[in-house]
């Protein structure tokens, strides 16, 4: 008998099956994550769709996954009151998303997207940041075009949406600037 027979064995013998999941039930293995769960999303013509304007935002990043939570939090809390923010925005993907997935000049909310638009703010780099060599990662990041330098191109991908707020500078120095009674949405990327 052959050792994987046995452990065959001593599998269903404890209650559990070995199975290879079928070419449908693949593995999810993307953006660091590898998963046997459900990732039907995938092949949902609406999260197709706002993750295809993402992708016309800041290039496709294979951040499904990562997408697929954000939109699902976003809509959550598109449910509630309070408008929403995201504080690094860089060129929007993710943002870009949401605002396709839920049909943003139908929601009343503003939307307020804060970022520095120039990489990372060296003044609120900390001194174990620095020796981590985050001032290299973002230089780097602004050469090769992964950061955004300026806000004009931003600008551009959000016109056409009503209600949204650009706001342009280091965090924390522009919390004051959004406006709101109540925040529904946060995300936080820096």
């Amino acid at each position: 008998m052959s050792l994987k027979t046995i452990l065959k064995k001593i599998v269903e013998t404890s209650g559990y099956t070995i199975k290879r999941p079928s070419k449908e039930e693949s593995y999810y293995d993307g953006d660091g994550l590898k998963s046997i769960h459900n990732h039907d999303f995938l092949r949902d013509p609406e999260f197709i769709a706002a993750y295809g304007r993402g992708v016309e935002a800041a290039g496709d990043l294979n951040w499904h996954w990562r997408v697929h939570v954000g939109l699902w939090t976003a809509y959550s809390a598109g449910r509630l009151d309070g408008d929403f923010v995201e504080c690094g925005v860089n060129r929007g993907f993710l943002s870009s998303a949401i605002m396709h997935y839920l049909d943003w000049d139908q929601t009343g909310k503003t939307f307020y997207l804060l970022d520095t638009f120039a990489g990372m703010d060296e003044r609120y780099v900390s001194e174990k940041e620095i020796n981590a060599g985050t001032l290299y990662h973002n230089q780097a990041n602004l050469e090769s075009g992964h950061y955004v330098r300026g806000v004009d191109s931003v600008r551009a991908n959000f016109s056409q949406w009503k209600n949204v707020r650009i706001i342009e500078g280091p965090i924390p120095e522009t919390l004051s600037e959004i406006d709101t009674a109540s925040i529904a949405y946060l995300h936080l990327d820096m």
